[in-house]
């Protein structure tokens, strides 16, 4: 399991907190867990740049963001499940 917690700023300047974490299938190398991390991280704020605060928060409700994390991450290592455990508006 990699969590990772993120500050990002969306495209209206809002600025939010993503709390994520990732269940992989069986063990995991330290190595691969750094680069769930950094690539969720990196998925994360390419995606609150480009949206809204509103469009983020009901990507994140409908699931779409973790649905696009899973897929872009199953080349670091299976993935069982990817989830925004909190979404803060930071001010």
């Amino acid at each position: 399991m990699a969590d990772s917690v993120l500050q990002a700023t969306t495209s209206d300047n809002v600025r939010i907190v993503l709390k994520m974490f990732a269940v992989t299938k069986g063990r995991t190398t330290h190595m691969k867990l750094i680069g769930l991390r950094k690539e969720m991280n990196e998925i994360a704020a390419g995606f609150a740049g480009e949206h809204t605060a509103n469009e983020v928060i009901a990507a994140v409700i409908d699931g779409k963001l973790q649905a696009s994390m899973q897929a872009r991450l199953r080349h670091i290592t299976q993935i069982n499940e990817v989830e925004v455990r909190k979404l803060e508006i930071a001010g």
